[in-house]
């Protein structure tokens, strides 16, 4: 492994930011196309007292070093809102700041994050807290080793900067997941994002842990409200401690329409599914310019008061790719970090500083989605809204690792008896060998 250090002077205490997921977190916004934008300049280039630590996206080497937009993502010359969440935190803070990240592309909570599955579980008794721990289970390659690579990736880091004495502090948990795992239904999602929870605040500072770690979850669309209740299942699960979320809507699907039940839980704005459209709320951000070209959804919308005038880069390739473009991940990483600062350290924030709650959707209280009511769907019960945090992990027991396999299709299914199966033919020739021979 190729370790490449440019850390942090050691004359004042580093905030570290944690920041892991799919490709919400990774990022696809194109520097070339950033570059070209002289409204963004400050986020070109490297930046002073904001720094990154995680992987080339080429060779998987460790990374320290200022973060400065595309660089950290290798040859692909493309970047995460990591760029403007470390810019926002110390311009409001005045305190250097590290971004801890790991992410990879269509990666779920159930197998590929899970703690408990067969690949990232470890022997957490005997564990003494080091990266080095962890050293003969880790596999930066594989997308089944996700969790033990994020805290294996996070203690080498924070090991780096002990070693140099450089004194820093553990701040927060910014998460970017949801998409790969439609699949569940709203309590499992629940579930298993509570497991990620409650599996890093555990297992990144042993041995004594970060039980109080601040958590931003923003990895979801809108469109799928399922995925949107076991968000915030999980936070529910957790007790709302320290837990908070924060994204961009915009839209909100329609749940009568036929259209929409067929489609079932997918994404509406990648697959065609009707989705109401704040119309006001995207005036105030700015058009993709497909959406100018194109009116998503026009047989329920109303695009009469659109502004189509204000021109705002949402997607990358829209609709070939809805990943978020340059101003998208640029904004994400503002309204998380504002997320966190008001939640986690308000003393910090100014009087004038610009407050984006108003981008956060309430849930629907009598009427469902609409056109002229944008709302997400809370899919829980009244029993389950009333029932203590603690009652719903009554019945919960830690899953058997070997039951959560290492195939790719994030179902599961019990690894040794896969490898015991695979082995089946082989014996059988051997025998019919045998009885030949």
């Amino acid at each position: 492994m190729v370790v490449t250090l440019d850390l942090p002077p050691a004359t004042k205490t580093v905030s570290i930011l944690l920041f892991g997921g799919q490709s919400n977190c990774v990022g696809k916004a194109k520097l070339d196309k950033h570059s070209g934008d002289d409204r963004y300049s400050e986020y070109r280039g490297s930046q002073s007292n904001v720094w990154f630590g995680g992987r080339s996206d080429k060779t998987n080497d460790l990374i320290i070093a200022p973060m400065e937009a595309g660089v950290e993502n290798g040859v692909r010359g493309t970047f995460g809102c990591e760029v403007s969440m470390g810019y926002k935190y110390y311009r409001t803070t005045n305190n250097p700041v590290l971004i801890l990240k790991l992410g990879m592309g269509g990666t779920n909570v159930n197998q590929n994050w899970n703690p408990y599955s067969y690949n990232n579980n470890w022997d957490r008794d005997e564990d003494d807290g080091t990266a080095a721990y962890l050293e003969k289970k880790i596999d930066y390659g594989s997308r089944d080793h996700m969790f033990i690579n994020f805290v294996h990736n996070s203690r080498l880091v924070l090991e780096k900067l002990s070693a140099a004495n450089i004194p820093f502090e553990l701040k927060a948990l910014f998460w970017a997941q949801g998409g790969a795992d439609t699949g569940h239904t709203w309590e499992e999602f629940g579930f298993l994002t509570a497991y990620i929870y409650k599996g890093i605040r555990n297992d990144i500072g042993r041995p004594n842990g970060a039980p109080n770690l601040p958590i931003v979850d923003f990895g979801i669309t809108t469109s799928e409200p399922h995925l949107r209740t076991g968000k915030a299942y999980a936070r529910q699960l957790m007790c709302d401690v320290n837990v908070t979320e924060a994204r961009v809507d915009f839209g909100a699907p329609d749940l009568a329409s036929a259209a929409q039940r067929l489609c079932g839980n997918t994404r509406s704005v990648e697959t065609g599914c009707p989705l109401f459209i704040d119309v006001p709320r995207v005036n105030e951000i700015g058009w993709d310019p497909y959406m100018i070209e194109n009116p998503p959804f026009p047989e329920v919308n109303d695009y009469s008061q659109a502004n189509f005038d204000k021109v705002f880069h949402w997607y990358v390739d829209y609709p070939n790719d809805s990943h978020g473009a340059y101003e998208k991940k640029i904004l994400d990483g503002q309204i998380v970090m504002d997320r966190y600062l008001r939640s986690f350290e308000p003393d910090t924030m100014g009087t004038n500083e610009k407050e984006y709650s108003s981008f956060l959707m309430e849930s629907c209280v009598v009427l469902p989605p609409a056109v002229d009511n944008i709302c997400w769907v809370d899919l829980r019960s009244d029993e389950v809204l009333q029932t203590p945090c603690e009652d719903l992990w009554k019945d919960w027991k830690e899953p058997d690792p070997d039951t959560i396999g290492s195939g790719e299709n994030g179902k599961g299914g019990k690894k040794k008896n896969a490898a015991a199966g695979a082995q089946i033919p082989w014996l059988l020739l051997f025998v019919a060998w045998r009885m030949l021979w």
